[in-house]
């Protein structure tokens, strides 16, 4: 399986430069091969291209034209009551509710928030870190070598007044950047959050399970790192709220300088923020003394035994699953170990979910190509004063099983795969540039677990299970007894594969709680169905129109990792069988299929590979063949697939390959509820397919109009042209003129070695035509 593999991987790596900035030569145009193949793979895209929806019966009337939302109906979320204690019957906790009865006192039984808020334990060093940060050998090291190349770079100060001046702006950078803690500020903020928090959600829930595995953790001297998946600007309020409420020590906690706002910033400062520049270089070069001062900061930090929090990820995800992340605070942390700085660092990758969308506003904007909105002080307050009437469900904290860093950087091990995937992978954040490469390598597989454990402790919640159901089965609508029933179904899905979800009431109850959440996604009808008897029910339509699909689409994405790799199985089985038909013909394959499981691995690591960075298919230490492998397993373990020997005939129709016929073969059952199974799973990656594939043939059509430009400009212009064609009907998925999913193909097209970057001009070139084709041709034969 690895020999097979191995020979697609080296296809995109065998012409791979250094990135050394040579002028590339000017592509040539497409030849008359090339275009027949362009304009094959096009046109069987386009006869692929149908409506994949479970639509009304035809025996059944249309909806009347009563247009009720049926969120009128709700005067309130219909959930389970919880307990007193904020116990539900899968052992979570409500942070919200303080039980008066484990206290004593008059005023702990009458003021129970206040009492508990007021022995808030708060545990931070007496000691100045700015001072002993700006005294530390690294950072006068720094100055020092700074001060020489402003000196001897022709400026008008000699060495002593540069000297002096850089001295100012260290003080300047970690005066600005560091925290001024303030015991008493912390448990004002945490008793005030207690009414807003109750405002804005029904409830904050951890796991306690999650709850004892932290105090554990926290009771030696070793610093945490909390490492959460980033989805809102309340990620930080909430963290910081449960970490205090749990016993846990509040983090410090990296912020952008986009938050260091008049009042806001001192705000965040005094509750444990420290603010970090989104960019640590300039274009004249790297910023060598902001780096030093950074580190030895966190450096000072960790030594005195302080948890730590920062997102990875950069900023807010505008997919809603989690994205590639940036290893550049992180290498800090590897350095001050392999250092021996600190003895250890404890690493809790965290998951934070949330029933409705918190900041609606930017997600449209962003994915249909708009700039980022920059936060200001008047942006902040209008925030925060929308959020005391806003309605936001409940909000749940997951957090993995804590790590040591130490271990991972002795006992650490990288599959091939993993290793050949990461060092073609670029953009991994500002990673120090002193590391060597094998470091950069070992943050980055670091990084990339995190990722991984972030993935699999998010815990999806009702909203978000409703909105899969309603972007892959019921894109043309479905009625509510259908949504219920198949609500129940996906819940055993998810359950069977050992994870949560984040609501405890009956199915019935958990579909209205979050149509009532969803009430601006979704049209809600009334309509009759007979069988037998005439019944009046609701219809329920998702609004699919660019740009509001996105925000159904970001819901949808807290479930879409669940059944991911399910999926590309899925995929991959349909690209196999499709060898079986005869050439041109797309008619119906005789059954029953037998296909070689070798092969089906093979497409299924293949397919993982172009959509890295989309999905954290596998953790760095475990190979994709083991992980395609046991995804196949859980397939005939169901009865989709069954383990079966075929004779040579069968097995001749894959060539002269003498190990094919010793080889495994999987019979495709014939069973219906098998195959619409398949076919749902095939509807989960289509969206991202698609847009792979219009970004493909977008390069293939620029390159024979010789037009290139920046990446910035390709991924504009290829949203473009989607959003043309989803006007004119050509396209099965709004969502596949997401800007995110068009910006992750063209990196990875560039991982790929397809695109090159001039550094002359910084235009994207098309440098290897061939093996796009081929990934086009392959992205067609994937989808059903």
């Amino acid at each position: 399986q690895n020999a097979l593999i191995t020979v697609r991987l080296d296809t995109c790596t065998a012409a791979r430069l250094s990135r050394s900035g040579q002028c590339l030569s000017k592509p040539r145009l497409m030849d008359d091969e090339q275009r027949k193949r362009l304009s094959s793979v096009c046109e069987k895209w386009e006869k692929r291209t149908r409506p994949h929806a479970m639509a009304l019966d035809p025996r059944q009337p249309r909806p009347h034209s009563d247009r009720r939302q049926y969120t009128r109906a709700l005067k309130k979320p219909l959930i389970k009551k919880f307990c007193v204690d904020g116990v539900t019957s899968s052992g979570v906790k409500d942070i919200l509710k303080v039980n008066p009865r484990k206290y004593n006192s008059w005023v702990a039984r009458n003021l129970p928030v206040t009492y508990h808020v007021w022995n808030m334990d708060t545990q931070f060093p007496p000691i100045d870190l700015r001072r002993n940060t700006l005294q530390s050998q690294r950072v006068r090291k720094a100055i020092e070598q700074c001060a020489q190349v402003a000196s001897a770079g022709g400026g008008c100060h000699d060495y002593q007044s540069a000297l002096r001046e850089q001295e100012k702006r260290a003080v300047s950078i970690v005066y600005g950047m560091s925290s001024a803690v303030s015991k008493t500020l912390l448990r004002v903020a945490n008793w005030t959050l207690f009414w807003l928090l109750a405002r804005l959600f029904n409830g904050v829930y951890v796991d306690r399970g999650h709850i004892m595995m932290l105090r554990e953790a926290n009771k030696g001297q070793i610093p945490i790192i909390f490492l959460p998946g980033h989805k809102s600007h309340m990620d930080y309020v909430l963290m910081s709220f449960v970490l205090a409420n749990i016993g846990i020590t509040v983090p410090h906690i990296a912020s952008g300088d986009n938050l260091s706002l008049w009042g806001i910033g001192w705000l965040i400062k005094h509750l444990g923020g420290f603010f970090i520049k989104r960019k640590l270089d300039t274009t004249a070069g790297k910023d060598v003394l902001y780096r030093k001062c950074l580190h030895e900061y966190m450096v000072e930090l960790l030594t005195t035994g302080q948890n730590i929090e920062f997102f990875m990820e950069g900023s807010r995800s505008r997919s809603g699953k989690p994205g590639m992340p940036k290893a550049g605070l992180l290498s800090v942390l590897v350095d001050s170990v392999k250092e021996g700085t600190v003895q250890d660092i404890m690493i809790v990758p965290v998951s934070i979910a949330y029933d409705k969308l918190m900041e609606k506003n930017f997600v449209p904007h962003e994915l249909m190509g708009g700039s980022k909105t920059p936060e200001t002080f008047l942006s902040g307050l209008k925030g925060a004063w929308a959020l005391l009437t806003y309605k936001a469900g409940s909000a749940r904290v997951d957090f993995a099983e804590p790590f040591s860093l130490q271990e991972f950087i002795s006992n650490g091990r990288i599959s091939k795969q993993s290793l050949l995937v990461l060092s073609q992978m670029s953009g991994n954040g500002s990673i120090s540039p002193s590391a060597n490469d094998q470091e950069r390598k070992l943050v980055s597989a670091l990084s990339h677990h995190i990722m991984y454990q972030v993935t699999q402790c998010s815990v999806p919640m009702a909203t978000n299970m409703v909105a899969f159901l309603l972007m892959t089965e019921y894109r043309e609508g479905v009625a509510l007894p259908d949504l219920i029933s198949s609500y129940e179904w996906l819940e055993e899905k998810i359950t069977t594969k050992g994870r949560a979800v984040g609501f405890s009431g009956e199915p019935a109850e958990a579909v209205c709680y979050a149509l009532n959440l969803l009430s601006e996604l979704v049209e809600v009808s009334l309509c009759t169905r007979t069988n037998g008897v005439t019944v009046e029910t609701k219809w329920i339509t998702p609004c699919l129109a660019l740009p509001t699909v996105f925000r159904l689409h970001y819901y949808f994405n807290q479930v879409s990792p669940l059944f991911a790799l399910d999926s590309v199985i899925a995929c991959s089985m349909q690209r196999v069988i499709g060898t079986f038909a005869e050439s041109g013909d797309e008619g119906e394959v005789q059954r029953p299929i037998s296909i070689p499981k070798d092969k089906l691995i093979t497409e299924g690591v293949e397919l993982c590979r172009l959509l890295v960075r989309e999905f954290f298919f596998a953790p760095p230490c475990v190979d994709l063949c083991t992980v395609v492998d046991e995804a196949i397993d859980s397939f005939i373990v169901a009865d989709i697939l069954k383990v079966k020997q075929v004779g040579p005939s069968q097995a001749s129709r894959y060539g002269d390959d003498e190990d094919t016929d010793r080889a495994t073969w999987l019979e495709v059952s014939h069973d219906s509820a098998h195959l619409e199974h398949l076919e749902f799973l095939q509807l989960v990656l289509d969206p991202f397919l698609e847009a792979y594939f219009l970004t493909a043939t977008s390069l293939l059509e620029r390159r024979e109009r010789r037009d290139n430009c920046d990446e910035t400009q390709l991924g504009s212009d290829i949203q473009e042209e989607a959003v043309m064609k989803w006007r004119k009907g050509l396209l099965r998925n709004e969502v596949s003129c997401s800007m995110d999913i068009i910006r992750n193909a063209v990196k990875t097209f560039r991982d790929m070695d397809i695109l090159s970057l001039d550094q002359t001009d910084g235009h994207l070139h098309l440098s290897n035509p061939d093996l796009l084709l081929q990934v086009a041709e392959s992205l067609a034969e994937y989808r059903p």
